[in-house]
């Protein structure tokens, strides 16, 4: 009963912060701009839990137990910026220039690796 309690508990506070609130920011005006932050949303949890008894034998005091856990993570990274003007609409992304570095310098490394892999069998 108490993983069942710890479990209502936590999928309950994760659906209030799982709206579109989260994912879609407060409008920001500036000028005559309006910009809307838009971001990716991640979330994860787990719990669990036990409950036990141990039966009478021998004249020994019942032993009873419980037991419960829980936890949780989350993230958030900038997506896009909505840009609405009287004239258009916009939709610009949020460039991630570590993750195109990391890629690149893999790219690199694989190449490298392959091209000398090649030229070593000849």
């Amino acid at each position: 009963m108490i993983a069942k309690d710890l479990i209502k508990s936590i999928t309950d506070k994760l659906s209030m912060t799982t709206q579109v609130n989260a994912v879609f920011g407060e409008p920001q005006t500036v000028g005559k701009k309006t910009i809307i932050p838009i971001a990716t949303v991640n979330m994860g949890f787990g719990a669990g839990g036990g409950e036990g008894k141990q039966a009478k034998d021998s004249g020994e005091p019942t032993q009873e137990g419980a037991g419960g856990g829980g936890g949780g993570s989350g993230s958030a990274k900038p997506l896009a910026i909505l840009e609405v003007t009287e004239e258009s609409t916009k939709l610009i992304p949020v460039i991630d220039v570590t993750r195109i570095v990391v890629a690149s310098l893999t790219f690199a490394a694989v190449t490298t690796y392959l091209i000398t892999k090649f030229l070593s069998k000849r």
